[in-house]
C-alpha cells in the first residue's frame, strides 16, 4: 500500500524521535533471519485511518520514504492497538531486501502505518527505532536519544583472488557513511601490508610480495575523527598464491576462511577433497557439471549461535589472457537429512552475477545446527560459445561465519 503522508518526522531527526509507542519482540535479531517476531502497539490507527495497516521500515522525511514491508496488512481494525507477527521478509531476511535496494547499516525508524479507505492516505501512529549492522548480520532496537558516530561498515575486494608468486594483487577498501574520512590498514593475518588514505569511500593497495600459500586478508579503517565515524574491519577475503600453473580441465580447487568463534566450545568447518572436477554434460554442449566437495560444519558451542555459510568464486583463468568470468558458475545447495534445521540457500543460476557474487551455501538460526553438518551441492558451468578450448581452473573461496 502506499499513498499521501499525513504524519511524518522532522527530517533529519535524531534517533527515537517520533510518536513511539511501537514495541517489537524481541528486541535484537539476525539480519539472514525470515522473521523479525512481533509487534504490539500501545496507540490504536485514528478513526479515519483504519481500513488497514501494517508495520514498516521508512526513511525519514516529508513524506517518507517506504523502505521494507515486515508485516501482512491488518483489517477489521479498532480502537484497540493492533498487534501481529514481522514475517514477510522471506528467505535472505533484511539482508536480502538491504542489499536488493542499496541500503547501508544504521538506524531505521519501523513504522505502524495506518491506510485510510482506499489507501490514498497514510499515518505513522505509532513509531520505534533499530540500528542495522549489515557487516555483523545483526539488527537491534536502539533505545532512543543522540546517535552519536556514525556507524561504518568496511568491505574488502581483491583482484586476483588465485596469482602466481610476484604476480600483482590489488586490494580495494570500500567504507560506508557518507563522507567518512580516516585510512586503511591492509593485513595479511596480523602482519600489515600497508595503508592508504579513504578517498571517495575507498582505499586501494597492490601487494606483489604475497608468497606461496593462502593468505587471510583484512581491512581496518581507522576515521580521522572518532566521534564523527566509527572504526571498522572487513571479513576475512582468502587469496592464494599457487606455485604451479594449476589443474586439469575444469578443476575448481576450494579454499576456506573460518573467523575468530566466541565463548566456550568451537565452531569449525573443513572441507574434503583437493579439487572439484567439472565433466562436459553432453557432447556439444558447453554445460559442466561437478559435485561440490563435502563440507562439514561442526558446532558444539554451548550458545548455538547459529551460523551460515557462503561462497563465491575467482574468474577460470587458462592459458595466457584466456578466461571464463566466475558469472558462469552456478550451484544448486545442499544439506544432509542429519543436520539439525540447517537450511540450504537458494540455487544460484549461470549467468550475470552467478557465483562471481556471494552467495548463501546453508544458514541456521540461533539454538539450532549443533553438532556435524554435511554440506554440498552440485556445480554448474555455462561456458561462452566464443571461449578458446583448453584447461582452466578457479578457486571457490568457502566462509563460515557465526551469527
Amino acid at each position: 500500500m502506499a499513498g499521501a503522508v499525513l504524519y511524518a518526522p522532522a527530517a533529519q531527526a535524531d534517533v527515537g524521535d517520533g510518536p513511539g509507542g511501537l514495541t517489537l519482540n524481541p528486541t535484537s535479531g539476525s539480519t539472514s533471519a525470515e522473521t523479525m517476531g512481533t509487534f504490539t502497539s500501545t496507540i490504536a490507527c485514528p478513526t479515519a485511518n483504519r481500513f488497514a495497516a501494517n508495520v514498516q521500515i521508512v526513511r525519514e522525511g516529508t513524506p517518507p520514504t517506504l523502505l521494507v514491508r515486515l508485516s501482512e496488512n491488518i483489517f477489521g481494525l479498532s480502537d484497540t492497538p493492533p498487534s501481529g507477527g514481522l514475517d514477510v521478509l522471506g528467505a535472505g531476511g533484511l539482508a536480502r531486501i538491504f542489499s536488493e535496494q542499496g541500503l547501508p547499516s544504521g538506524d531505521y525508524q519501523v513504522a505502524l502505518l495506518c491506510f485510510n479507505t482506499g489507501a490514498a492516505q497514510f499515518v505513522a501512529a505509532a513509531t520505534t527505532w533499530i540500528h542495522v549492522d549489515l557487516a555483523a548480520g545483526t539488527w537491534a532496537v536502539v533505545d532512543g536519544g543522540d546517535p552519536g558516530a556514525v556507524t561504518t561498515t568496511t568491505t574488502l575486494n581483491a583482484q586476483p583472488t588465485t596469482a602466481q608468486p610476484g604476480q600483482a594483487v590489488t586490494l580495494t577498501a570500500t567504507v560506508s557513511g557518507e563522507g567518512a574520512t580516516g585510512s586503511v590498514e591492509f593485513l595479511n593475518g596480523s602482519a600489515s601490508l600497508g595503508t592508504d588514505d579513504v578517498s571517495g569511500g575507498t582505499a586501494t593497495l597492490t601487494v606483489d610480495t604475497l608468497p606461496v600459500g593462502l593468505h587471510s586478508l583484512t581491512a581496518k579503517f581507522t576515521p580521522t575523527d572518532p566521534a564523527a565515524f566509527t572504526p571498522s574491519t572487513s571479513q576475512a577475503v582468502a587469496v592464494r598464491i599457487s606455485g604451479g600453473t594449476g589443474g586439469g580441465s575444469g578443476n575448481q580447487s576450494l579454499n576456506v576462511t573460518v573467523p575468530q568463534g566466541g565463548g566456550s566450545g568451537e565452531l569449525t568447518m573443513s572441507v574434503a577433497g583437493d579439487a572439484v572436477d567439472l565433466e562436459q554434460v553432453s557432447a556439444g554442449d558447453l554445460a559442466f557439471r561437478g559435485q561440490l566437495a563435502t563440507i562439514t560444519v561442526t558446532d558444539d558451542r554451548p550458545s548455538l549461535a547459529g551460523w551460515y555459510v557462503t561462497g563465491s568464486t575467482s574468474d577460470f583463468t587458462g592459458t595466457g589472457t584466456d578466461k571464463i568470468g566466475g558469472e558462469n558458475l552456478g550451484w544448486t545447495p545442499e544439506v544432509a537429512d542429519a543436520c539439525d534445521e540447517v537450511v540450504a540457500g537458494s540455487p544460484v543460476t549461470p549467468g550475470s552475477p552467478g557465483l562471481k557474487q556471494e552467495a548463501t551455501l546453508a544458514t541456521v538460526d540461533a539454538g539450532k545446527g549443533g553438532g556435524d553438518c554435511a554440506l554440498g551441492g552440485t556445480l554448474e558451468l555455462q561456458v561462452p560459445e566464443e571461449t578458446p578450448a583448453g584447461d582452466y581452473s578457479a578457486t571457490l573461496t568457502v566462509t563460515l561465519v557465526s551469527k
